[in-house]
């Protein structure tokens, strides 16, 4: 099956994304709001098919594990590197090897050691870390050596640095993108604004008034799911959905709109170090797709576009 478009014009591209979930058998599901932490578990179960096969039974355990642990966050992160730890050993996955091939951890690695002039081994700078930074450390080594595999994802070959029209090819080509970064409600300090004239009746899109962004001052970064990318009144946009919302069959997807600009500005890696600040590896991959994103409409009937009419419009990113 190929990927299916709402708009698929030079100005505007939309994937035809699913409500939901599929589930583990297969079969299209409600997905409710995320609870605690899993924004990034429920981010990607709305892009993700489950291959539960063989060795990947571990990995829905260990997949469950994390889901249950995160649902119940209490800022212990004792806790989670003690339950990461133990998942990587039960699924025979070499911490060592996986840190010093992590992009992410060997550039902050090398940034110390020009930093301080203290030439330090990879490994005493992996113990010296707080139990915050080697959480998000080893949750990276968790999504790419059990997480992406079980749900059928890969990393995009999108980069920022390729800018808006690269981004609007990748989504035509590979669908639905998955990214990380200082997005959402949790960002802001009042509720976002229903945009009326970008809605339809199957699309509720919401804004966030810039200036009440406060997202700078808490550590931590949130999953999306992209799934259009617009021209608006002149000005390259980006419109996602968010896990911190239920999706639901027959019922109106909440959906947030930003600047491109705004949305490189504030994206991340996958262990929350942002690109516009210089902090990423020069080659560290942004985004996570689909391996076989036709294979999302199984059992969706395809229904013809209906579209809003474009129209002119101010807001702010």
């Amino acid at each position: 099956m190929n990927i299916r478009f709402l708009s698929n014009t030079d100005d505007n591209v939309q994937v035809d994304l699913p409500s939901g979930k599929l589930s583990k058998a297969g079969v299209r599901k409600p997905l409710s709001a995320q609870k605690g932490m899993t924004c990034t578990l429920f981010s990607m179960r709305r892009i993700a098919i489950f291959d539960t096969d063989g060795q990947n039974k571990k990995s829905l355990q260990a997949y469950k594990k994390i889901k249950k642990a995160l649902a119940a966050y209490n800022g212990n992160h004792d806790e989670l590197v003690s339950l990461a730890n133990t998942i990587l050993i039960d699924l025979n996955i070499d911490l060592g090897k996986s840190v010093l091939t992590n992009k992410s951890f060997m550039n902050k690695h090398q940034t110390f050691i020009k930093k301080t002039q203290i030439n330090m081994s990879a490994q005493v700078f992996y113990n010296s870390l707080s139990s915050f930074h080697k959480w998000i450390l080893l949750y990276d080594v968790i999504i790419k050596n059990i997480l992406m595999p079980l749900m059928n994802l890969k990393e995009t070959a999108w980069h920022p640095r390729e800018g808006f029209a690269a981004l609007k090819k990748s989504l035509k080509e590979k669908g639905a993108h998955f990214f990380m970064g200082k997005f959402g409600a949790w960002c802001y300090s009042k509720k976002p604004i229903l945009l009326s004239k970008e809605s339809t009746s199957s699309r509720q899109v919401f804004y966030f008034d810039k200036d009440t962004y406060i997202g700078d001052s808490k550590p931590f970064t949130h999953g999306i799911i992209v799934d259009q990318v617009k021209i608006v009144n002149g000005k390259e946009m980006i419109f996602f959905r968010d896990p911190s919302k239920a999706s639901k069959e027959g019922q109106p997807e909440k959906i947030y709109i930003l600047s491109y600009e705004t949305f490189v500005n504030r994206l991340t890696d996958m262990q929350g170090y942002r690109f516009s600040y210089n902090e990423c590896s020069n080659d560290i991959n942004f985004g996570l797709v689909n391996e076989s994103p036709g294979q999302l409409y199984r059992g969706v009937l395809q229904k013809p576009s209906k579209l809003p009419d474009d129209k002119l419009i101010n807001f702010s990113s």
